[in-house]
């Protein structure tokens, strides 16, 4: 899923229980994602982060069983809660940019720096993503890409 360009923040409890989210990109105009947005989303395997969200609250992604990967744009950690990605016993890999201050995202130490992860404009994610590159992700890609030049 990607949200539209006019929303600035995903409330509590917004997509909590959502057994068909897989994928989720938020806008570049999000700054923040509230207590347990997320909670639960049992499908959800991968997140895209931009560099605008500067606060993710208590619990936003706990239990979401099969994550397994985050891109996040920023270059600092952003301000947040308690137990983030707590339950979250499959993820494996959280892609920073180079250049990103913390050792640690959100309380998790998997994170690897790279210059390929993504950028602020949505670019292609690492290799390591391959996998989970299927003909719906290439769709949801492009669309992404095309909300992003109509934008």
């Amino acid at each position: 899923m990607i949200i539209g360009r006019s929303v600035e923040y995903v409330g509590s409890y917004a997509f909590s229980g959502c057994s068909s989210l897989q994928m989720f990109m938020f806008s570049k105009s999000t700054w923040g994602i509230y207590d347990h947005a997320f909670t639960g989303c049992n499908k959800l395997t991968f997140l895209i982060i931009p560099d605008s969200v500067t606060a993710i609250h208590d619990y936003a992604f706990s239990e979401c069983t099969n994550l397994t990967h985050v891109a996040y744009a920023g270059l600092t950690d952003p301000k947040r809660g308690d137990g983030i990605f707590n339950g979250c016993n499959k993820l494996i890999k959280i892609c920073v940019p180079k250049e990103y201050s913390p050792n640690s995202f959100c309380g998790m130490n998997n994170v690897t720096r790279s210059s390929v992860c993504v950028d602020n404009e949505y670019s292609v994610l690492s290799s390591s993503l391959s996998h989970l590159v299927t003909p719906s992700v290439i769709l949801m890609a492009f669309f992404a890409l095309l909300f992003a030049f109509l934008s």
